[in-house]
């Protein structure tokens, strides 16, 4: 069951999330950093962040309506000044950059560009082309090993006790254990199970058992989908 917390923190997702990274704020380990405005001291925005010794690591975008953006930013980098701290953020977008940059603060901000974040259509995409032979070889070698993929409705995997949560799990677990390192944490953490309803889930399944699984979170306010998870077994056939 999600916490009344988690809720409220919903809720300002929804209102105002239109970053990828908004959905991930919801994951365990961040601190949120709330900001009030109005006669009602209400919610208006929030930061999800960690805390590494003096530095607040800062979670993808503010999440806050464009009206209070700036207010945000600026209640922010002055409050993490105040506790004799700095402020990293991470994943951020020319809007935050142009924000932080305005914001009445005697601490120099630096940048450091780390990549680019790719975004398309689903529904303009196709296979058909020379640039995408490979791709069609690899799906038509997945079809002849019998790979088959769903969507499903992760309503269901909020319960610890669902079968097909069980087998994810596993898929997971061989995954992971086919890895030279651990988990990362931070934004690419696996927490693919938390506020499952609100998510989109797809399996593939060969000889009935699931061999890998993609996972999405929601942006709200862009109508689009962030893809979180995308995890195969070692065994999976080529083209899963």
């Amino acid at each position: 069951m999600e916490s009344s917390s988690d809720e409220r923190l919903l809720t300002l997702i929804k209102r105002h999330g239109t970053h990828p990274t908004a959905f991930q704020a919801l994951e365990a380990g961040l601190d949120h950093w709330l900001y009030t405005a109005g006669p009602e001291r209400e919610a208006r925005g929030v930061v999800a962040y960690v805390q590494k010794g003096r530095y607040r690591v800062v979670a993808g975008m503010p999440i806050v309506g464009a009206p209070d953006y700036r207010g945000l930013i600026a209640a922010f980098l002055a409050d993490t000044d105040a506790a004799g701290e700095r402020a990293l953020f991470f994943s951020a977008d020319d809007a935050l950059q142009a924000s932080i940059a305005g914001a009445p603060s005697t601490k120099v901000r630096d940048w450091l560009a780390i990549g680019l974040q790719p975004e398309w259509d689903p529904t303009h995409y196709h296979t058909d082309g020379p640039e995408r032979r490979t791709l069609r070889a690899q799906v038509a070698r997945a079809k002849r090993k019998g790979v088959e993929a769903c969507a499903f409705d992760g309503r269901a995997l909020a319960d610890s006790g669902d079968e097909l949560r069980a087998e994810i799990e596993e898929v997971i677990e061989g995954w992971l254990a086919s890895r030279r390192m651990g988990v990362m944490r931070f934004l690419v953490d696996l927490q693919p199970f938390h506020h499952a309803s609100e998510r989109r889930y797809w399996v593939a399944r060969r000889d009935g058992r699931v061999v890998a699984f993609l996972a999405a979170v929601p942006v709200y306010q862009r109508d689009g989908w962030f893809i979180e998870d995308m995890i195969r077994l070692p065994s999976a056939p080529n083209g899963t």
